[in-house]
């Protein structure tokens, strides 16, 4: 994923910000991985003593991770595939 450094326009890409900070690009394999991992942390700090989210693993917030990269508008950043055009998510 390429950012173009407009800024963060939805909490989607709030949150995606803060996972990449100053880079200019992104694997989606690595984007998606902490993004899930950044809402795992957050559901654990929040409430994990009342449930059994401790016993899932931070995959478990993939879906969500693959979500919240479908919210990124083209203005914000784009896919990249080697060897290709881009494609604006």
């Amino acid at each position: 994923m390429q950012f173009t450094g407009e800024l963060p326009g939805n909490p989607s890409e709030d949150l995606i910000q803060q996972i990449v900070g100053d880079r200019r690009s992104a694997s989606l394999p690595w984007l998606e991985e902490q993004i899930g991992d950044a809402l795992y942390y957050a559901v654990l700090r929040q409430s994990a003593w009342a449930i059994d989210l401790g016993i899932l693993v931070p995959g478990a917030f993939r879906r969500e991770a693959v979500r919240i990269l479908a919210d990124v508008r083209p203005e914000f950043a784009s896919i990249v595939i080697e060897g290709e055009n881009e494609a604006e998510i």
